[in-house]
């Protein structure tokens, strides 16, 4: 087994890992409820509501691998199934190098419907994982971001479940972590972590997000309409954020439930134009 927790540093992938520094005791972003408002008439809502009682932090190093694989050229999914990789790390080492770029080259291709693939992790891709199919899952994913959204669901793609997973910023670029398509999709019980966007949507799309936790997330979760003037809903529920600035974004023609979140830095919610959000 390949032990991250102790030996990132003779393995050479420190550079490459993502910059845990709000467990490690870094300095966290300014909370932007932590100033002293006024409680006069003009500000008959509080604008920043009681946090609740702060959850310990979860545990961001990511799991052991059984074995490396280098790839240079795209691992393409091409027919309907399971695909288990065994707690593979996959690394890249094509041509293209680890850093934002457009039209980035994804690592892994879903090009099938109905597909699962499963159990393994994903470092130094520029594009990450593109679907392209219909009803397909992520599970046990381990990826970290490259300047790029980790996991994109391209256009026509969609019914997508990503679950179980974690997902890691880069700490040398401005980045997003999912880039979720135009139909339904849901996250479960899955950790995002030192990300500029962690889950972003725009319009046509049903998202839920579940049990999920969000460390040093400028927007924990974005959704927008402004791609185009399709209504989306967003379904959050039982999520947990830590260090971020906001934990809802919203703008434009987006309906939003929060259900049980709980969020311990910034603000709960953002929201724009013709967006609503309704807490319970």
């Amino acid at each position: 087994m390949i032990q991250f927790k102790h030996t990132l540093s003779a393995l050479g992938f420190l550079a490459m890992m993502p910059v845990a520094s709000y467990a490690s005791g870094g300095t966290p972003p300014v909370d932007i409820c932590a100033t002293n408002y006024s409680t006069s008439a003009e500000l008959p809502v509080d604008p920043c509501p009681a946090k609740p009682p702060r959850a310990e932090l979860p545990d961001l190093t990511p799991p052991d691998f059984s074995r490396e694989r280098r790839i240079s050229k795209p691992y393409v999914i091409n027919r309907p199934g399971t695909v288990t990789f065994g707690h593979e790390l996959i690394e890249w080492s094509g041509e293209e190098k680890c850093k934002p770029q457009r039209n980035a080259v994804p690592a892994i291709e879903v090009r099938a419907s109905n597909v699962t693939i499963k159990d393994f992790g994903l470092k130094g891709s520029p594009g990450g994982i593109h679907i392209y199919g219909i009803n397909v899952t992520l599970d046990n994913v381990t990826a970290w971001s490259c300047g790029e959204s980790v996991v994109k669901v391209m256009p026509g793609a969609g019914r997508v479940s990503i679950k179980n997973s974690r997902f890691y910023g880069s700490p040398d670029f401005t980045d997003g972590l999912l880039d979720l398509g135009d139909d339904k999709i849901v996250v479960e019980n899955s950790l995002f972590a030192d990300s500029e966007t962690c889950i972003k949507f725009g319009g046509g799309q049903e998202v839920r997000v579940e049990g999920s936790k969000f460390v040093g997330c400028k927007d924990s979760i974005y959704g927008s309409t402004k791609n185009n003037l399709r209504f989306s809903i967003l379904d959050s529920g039982s999520n947990e954020s830590w260090f971020g600035t906001t934990f809802i974004h919203l703008n434009g023609h987006v309906r939003g439930t929060s259900r049980s979140d709980l969020v311990y830095d910034g603000a709960n919610s953002k929201l724009e134009d013709d967006a609503h959000l309704v807490t319970e």
